[in-house]
């Protein structure tokens, strides 16, 4: 087992579903059958192969289908109950970039506050951005930068 990103949670690896939904709620099923918390990767989208909204939705309520943020726009979060117990499941875009921001933004602090952890958000600071960095309105974007100090500062300058 390892540690799931500094966030306390035992990791079980389920493997990996072919792109069918028989394959995937298998897969999906057997992880609500014992976990707290199932988190997926890929298959979140609109394509013809994506079947996590249609499995979410055969085992439990789903609560959240697409967040306004870039990267990770596809996004989906449902919760299940099984034998009295209730199960989170997390659906994150297959981007690996976009997996790194939504499992930061939703999956570690869910993790957390499970646990009863007083912070469950990394620390923020503020930068000054170096270069020019346009986005349409009404998402939030997370922009990969280089830092470097700066006087009493950081910059940030986008990659």
């Amino acid at each position: 087992m390892q540690a799931g990103f500094d966030a306390g949670a035992e990791v079980r690896r389920l493997g990996v579903a072919r792109d069918t939904l028989p394959d995937l709620l298998a897969l999906v099923r057997e992880g609500v059958a014992w976990a707290d918390v199932v988190v997926l990767s890929g298959g979140v989208s609109v394509g013809a192969h994506d079947h996590v909204k249609a499995a979410f939705s055969d085992v439990g309520t789903l609560d959240v289908w697409r967040v306004a943020i870039k990267p990770g726009r596809p996004f989906a979060f449902a919760r299940a109950s099984v034998g009295g117990r209730s199960v989170r499941l997390f659906g994150l875009p297959g981007n690996p970039v976009s997996v790194f921001v939504t499992f930061e933004l939703f999956v570690r602090p869910a993790l957390l506050a499970m646990q009863g952890a007083a912070r469950i958000h990394r620390p923020r600071i503020e930068v000054v951005l170096t270069d020019r960095y346009d986005k349409r309105p009404g998402r939030v974007h997370y922009v990969r930068a280089s830092l470097r100090q700066q006087g009493g500062g950081l910059e940030a300058t986008p990659l």
